[in-house]
């Protein structure tokens, strides 16, 4: 029986789309094991920017996600209304205040991997941060853009701006129509592509199979499912990517496994409930990539 009131989505029914999909062998076959002589500064030195005075719960729940997806050190530059929040969330997480440019520039050029954007904030002061990031992160670092990072990235002229070699920018189909006026619902995989090479950043597009846009691959994620619909898990998400940046060789292949892991755990989760917090995907991670771990040293399999 045909459904008339189905809604087409051409990403979807384009017969011609090249999406790799994203799958538990993939990431088992590049999870990174630790050497025996590791050491925090291995692993990544993070600096995590956003939490206005009332959305303190974003900055926490990227920077816990950072720190339990295997991030050496992380460090949140928040209002210091936020500090105590981001400590009971995680007492390994250190705190700045983000009103002290001096010491925020010290941190970005001391820091590998930068995320901004989780309650940032869309005044003039998140705009200041915004370009203080964007004049102060280099071609060695990896920037990560989300959420209200990505509204201010919006004010600019996109296809214009100058960003580092190795940034990622996290829209869901709202922050992506805001930046390039596409709509995901009406048009195709090819314009997102062709805006993601004209932007010149890792495009991760956010939705019920999140796909991520490179140079040269396009991928579809093979997990997912809606009871991931809930505030917060698009800075956890970012906060995933945020901490397997530094552990991984290729940015690229950090981020494949980061929208991957992320979903996968939401999947087992949602076995058993009717809801999956962000809070609650957090706390799964490090067993998680320890498994996988096991999977690439022949000690067990795929489930």
């Amino acid at each position: 029986m045909t459904n008339n009131n189905a809604q087409s989505n051409p990403q979807q029914e384009d017969q011609a789309n090249p999406f790799i999909p994203i799958s538990k062998e993939m990431v088992a076959s590049n999870i990174p094991v630790r050497p025996n002589d590791s050491y925090k500064g291995d692993y990544g030195r993070v600096l995590c920017i956003g939490g206005r005075a009332e959305m303190a719960g974003a900055i926490s729940l990227a920077a816990s996600a950072a720190l339990y997806s295997g991030a050496g050190l992380v460090t949140v530059a928040t209002d210091p209304k936020n500090f105590q929040t981001v400590h009971q969330t995680a007492l390994e997480v250190m705190c700045l205040d983000w009103t002290d440019k001096d010491q925020v520039r010290q941190k970005l050029q001391a820091s590998d991997t930068i995320l901004i954007g989780p309650g940032l904030g869309r005044n003039q002061h998140a705009q200041d941060l915004l370009d203080l990031v964007l004049s102060h992160t280099n071609d060695q670092q990896n920037l990560v853009i989300d959420a209200d990072g990505l509204y201010l990235l919006s004010q600019y002229d996109v296809s214009q701006i100058k960003l580092p070699e190795k940034t990622i920018l996290t829209p869901h189909p709202g922050e992506w129509k805001n930046l390039t006026g596409l709509d995901l619902a009406s048009s195709s995989w090819q314009e997102s592509s062709d805006w993601q090479k004209k932007i010149g950043a890792l495009l991760v597009l956010k939705q019920s199979r999140t796909q991520v846009y490179t140079n040269d691959q396009v991928y579809q994620n093979t997990a997912g499912n809606p009871a991931m619909a809930v505030g917060g898990m698009g800075d956890t998400l970012a906060g995933i990517i945020t901490g397997l940046l530094g552990q991984y060789p290729d940015f690229e292949t950090a981020c494949l496994t980061g929208v991957f892991i992320h979903s996968y755990i939401a999947d087992q989760l949602a076995t058993r409930s009717y809801l999956v917090l962000p809070s609650s995907i957090i706390p799964e991670i490090p067993a998680c990539m320890k498994a996988f771990v096991q999977v690439k040293q022949g000690q067990d399999q795929v489930e």
